[in-house]
């Protein structure tokens, strides 16, 4: 402590003892004024605001004034700086609710921004989707002009009277009179389903009869030669001629409903079964059958529990003609040498008759192929319009009909 401060708080006649006290009394205000001053300094740089006074407190005389001052005038600045502290945590609050404010802004623009784009990505999809359809309807539009001018141009090579006055013709009608006592099954076979053809032979090979009762019109050279080659037993009839086949009772009734399914077939891209079935629901004569599925079924019986299984077991959806034998190996259904595609297998014929007999054809392994989705599709939607009361039976007739032209074939 100075020598002055000393000399204020202690009087020259006052004994030692009450000098002690005085000084040590000094000493601690003095302490605490600096503090204080110090706490206020600290403010006074936070805010930038406080009085000018204040600033010039820190020279040496006032603080000797302020260590004079009462512990009144101590307290009474304490007010001023509790007003500062609440200040700053006001300011404190303002911040955080501005960044609150400003988060809660960036997630509704985040938000917003996110429905734009899904918006204008579901607006693109929809506009690839009908684009694509629309690409696929003009090329479906394009194949079914070309087939309906290719049966147009070449119709002539098949009328009635080409027919009846053909030598290879009269010679079958011998063979049909004199040859077989049960009607015979006629086959139209070109090159390109010389495959198929194969391994049906070799499944048929070892069945009492069938063979004798197959006849083949063979449309091509090369299917004739090949047959011939291979199974020289089985009858066939040359005609380079593409055609179809059905099994029909020969009367005048039938005539006329095979006559009007070719003149349908001149004009309309429509599949000639379409073209019978809507006959058979629309015509009273002839009367039309069906095979029951124990005779003849499709692929989709391997996806039941395959009881009863069928004589027949055709796969009529695959879109793509060099990949149905291919799906019949991955049934089981190969019976064919894999080095020689044109001998049998006899003991792949036995181990597919034994899993048809069991049930146990393996369906989980084979991957859903392109054709078998589009007719599962279809097939679905028929299903559901068929079902609707009234208008379903209405319109059975006519879906085999439409449904063929709206079939997307790739």
């Amino acid at each position: 402590m100075h020598a002055a401060q000393l000399l204020d708080y202690c009087p020259r006649n006052s004994r030692i003892d009450e000098f002690v006290d005085s000084a040590i009394s000094a000493a601690k205000r003095s302490t605490t004024s600096k503090q204080l001053n110090s706490d206020i300094s600290i403010r006074q740089r936070i805010n930038k605001n406080i009085d000018n006074s204040v600033q010039s407190s820190s020279s040496p005389s006032s603080s000797l004034s302020s260590s004079s001052s009462s512990p009144s005038s101590s307290l009474s600045s304490l007010p001023s700086l509790n007003s500062t502290t609440i200040n700053d945590t006001s300011s404190d609050n303002n911040q955080t609710n501005n960044t609150r404010f400003g988060l809660k802004n960036s997630k509704n623009s985040i938000l917003l921004r996110f429905s734009e784009i899904f918006y204008r990505l579901c607006c693109y999809g929809t506009y690839l989707l009908w684009f694509s359809i629309g690409i696929l309807a003009i090329r479906k539009t394009l194949n079914a002009t070309a087939a309906v001018r290719y049966v147009k141009e070449h119709r002539h090579t098949v009328s009635e009277e080409v027919i009846a006055t053909s030598s290879t013709f009269q010679q079958l009608l011998w063979s049909l009179d004199h040859e077989f006592s049960k009607p015979p099954a006629i086959f139209l076979l070109n090159q390109h389903a010389l495959n198929m053809t194969f391994n049906f032979l070799c499944n048929t090979r070892d069945m009492n009869g069938v063979h004798e009762r197959l006849i083949f019109i063979t449309l091509d050279e090369v299917a004739k030669d090949v047959l011939n080659e291979y199974w020289p037993n089985i009858r066939q009839v040359y005609w380079p001629t593409p055609s179809a086949n059905f099994f029909v009772r020969a009367n005048n009734s039938t005539v006329k409903f095979f006559e009007a399914v070719a003149r349908k077939l001149a004009h309309w891209y429509t599949p000639d079964m379409g073209i019978m079935i809507h006959q058979c629901h629309t015509w009273k004569e002839p009367k039309c059958s069906y095979i029951p599925h124990k005779i003849a079924n499709s692929w989709e019986w391997m996806y039941t529990n395959q009881k009863n299984p069928p004589y027949i077991l055709q796969l009529d959806c695959e879109t793509d003609g060099g990949s149905k034998l291919m799906q019949l190996a991955k049934f089981g259904f190969y019976f064919m040498n894999s080095d020689n595609h044109r001998i049998c297998n006899q003991t792949a014929v036995d181990v597919a008759r034994k899993r048809m007999e069991d049930g146990k054809i393996e369906v989980s392994r084979t991957r859903l192929s392109w054709g078998r989705f589009q007719f599962k599709v279809y097939w679905w939607i028929v299903d559901r319009m068929l079902s609707v009361p009234i208008l379903g039976t209405m319109m059975k007739p006519y879906l085999p009909l439409i449904g063929f032209i709206v079939m997307i074939t790739i």
